[in-house]
């Protein structure tokens, strides 16, 4: 069983083990060098502890997946069936 979390960088929102993992996705998903986020202070990404998280909406295209605003109806849900639902991987960018 994997020990799967949400991970947030301020920016964007990464389901993965650990900060490590989840800035190897995001650089994989941006295509940025993952050594130019390493600091004295390690990665990037911190957890969100879904005991203190508000349900998170996305808007989710036909097939289920993530999409920008339009593509679909805004779902709502736990960070825990966020994780459930979608898996290890990039999630979706907090910037507008």
């Amino acid at each position: 069983m994997t020990n799967l979390k949400m991970f947030d960088d301020g920016n964007s929102l990464v389901i993965a083990e650990t900060a490590e993992e989840a800035t190897r996705i995001w650089c994989e998903h941006t295509g940025e060098n993952p050594e130019d986020y390493v600091s004295e202070d390690g990665f990037p990404f911190s957890t969100k502890d879904p005991a203190l998280c508000q349900p998170l909406g996305f808007f989710l295209d036909d097939k289920g997946n993530v999409g920008e605003e339009g593509d679909g109806p805004l779902v709502k849900k736990s960070v825990v069936e966020w994780i459930e639902q979608l898996g290890r991987g990039y999630v979706a960018s907090r910037e507008r």
